[in-house]
């Protein structure tokens, strides 16, 4: 990945307008949502680069590398049994603050909650949760961005609360895995064999957790039938069949061996302050992290496609984005990004709904905050350079 820093681009901002975006509005095309950088303003200095750079791991881990089992997490009990992502125990860092409730029409979260009461009850103890794959919700409202997300893969989170925290890992399965996994959970996947429709199915796996007697150690070691329970994507650089066997022998490596500091963490660690509150500035992190991939540079494309959805991406479409790329007329990237109605054109042109608007849409000064309307998409040269209201250069 690169180090180089992250500046913002005034031009590009104007042209793409991340500012603007509705919240979860990106996660079906990218896999990432830029009003990450809202709750991040929220917390200390020194907790926004860990929580960014925990993020990024898991973005890069999951959607980019198709890495099965997720790296080890830890969340933390109040004398209430609340849940936090964070020892201090902030009311910012409860967890159940992280669910969108417009996902699966709420489920996760109250399923979550389940799972974080049983692990309390039951220390010590290897608590299983399950989100299948299939609809991520039944509101096919316009304002729910959830509304065009299909979960393409499984997630098996395996949690244990030590009587100090609670650590866990998420395993990615696919349809096919489904019944490698069952023997973990047997009489779940019965109960959700005798209903209707697979949402019903969903919901129900979302709401009904289950602990196993044992440790980590203790499950890992037993004997289990093998089989494949995730295949991966196809341009994976380590595409691979993940089998019981494996993941086991994976969730054991990840409970019991220490975390490293990685290249994300030296990276966030160079952000400024005012960087870490940034949404383009995160999304340029993010959008460098896809150009940069191995895969991206081998095949000039790349599968986004975590377990939020996200869609298939070409280098051109990423350079764009992030204004490192100037597309001739009569080239292929130009047709495909100004005459079709995908979401990327949309996020060009600061619409998602295909509006041929020749100017972008208003935004906000970076210095005074106050709303300035869209410039010209035609004409460059009419384009500010100081704010109306505080005369603060643009730098367009």
């Amino acid at each position: 990945m690169s180090t180089a820093t992250i500046e913002r681009s005034t031009t590009n901002a104007s042209s793409i307008n991340f500012g603007a975006v509705k919240p979860g509005e990106t996660i079906g095309a990218l896999s990432f949502d830029p009003i990450e950088a809202d709750r991040l303003a929220q917390l200390t200095i020194s907790e926004r680069r860990r929580e960014l750079s925990k993020n990024l791991e898991g973005f890069k881990g999951e959607v980019l590398d198709d890495i099965p089992v997720s790296h080890l997490y830890h969340y933390y009990y109040d004398r209430l049994g609340n849940v936090y992502n964070h020892p201090d125990r902030k009311p910012i860092h409860r967890f159940e603050s992280q669910f969108d409730p417009r996902e699966r029409d709420g489920f996760p979260a109250m399923g979550f909650k389940k799972a974080t009461d049983l692990m309390l009850q039951n220390p010590n103890n290897v608590v299983l949760w399950y989100s299948p794959p299939g609809q991520a919700t039944i509101d096919n409202h316009s304002d729910n961005p959830y509304s065009d997300v299909t979960f393409i893969y499984g997630q098996l989170y395996a949690m244990i609360f030590d009587g100090e925290k609670i650590n866990g890992v998420a395993i990615k399965v696919d349809r096919e895995g489904e019944e490698a996994i069952r023997q973990f959970m047997p009489d779940r996947f019965d109960d959700a064999d005798q209903l209707g429709t697979d949402y019903e199915k969903i919901k129900f796996f979302l709401q009904n957790p289950v602990t196993l007697a044992g440790t980590i150690n203790d499950i890992t070691s037993s004997d289990w039938i093998n089989g494949r329970v995730y295949g991966g994507k196809e341009d994976s650089e380590k595409k691979q069949e993940f089998t019981v066997y494996k993941m086991l022998k994976e969730i054991n490596r990840k409970f019991n061996e220490p975390s490293k500091e990685s290249e994300i963490h030296a990276l966030v660690r160079d952000l400024s302050p005012s960087q870490l509150t940034d949404r383009w500035a995160i999304s340029q992190l993010y959008l460098r992290m896809i150009v940069d991939h191995p895969s991206m540079q081998k095949y000039g494309k790349i599968s986004l496609q975590g377990a939020c959805g996200g869609s298939n991406v070409s280098k051109g479409e990423i350079e764009a984005l992030l204004g490192t790329n100037q597309f001739e007329p009569l080239s292929s990237t130009f047709r495909l990004l100004t005459q079709s109605d995908d979401f990327l054109r949309g996020l060009l042109f600061n619409k998602g709904d295909g509006s041929t608007s020749n100017h972008y849409e208003d935004y906000q000064c970076p210095h005074c905050g106050k709303t300035l309307s869209g410039e010209s998409k035609t004409d460059k040269s009419s384009w500010r350079k100081n704010c109306d209201h505080c005369d603060g250069s643009l730098g367009c």
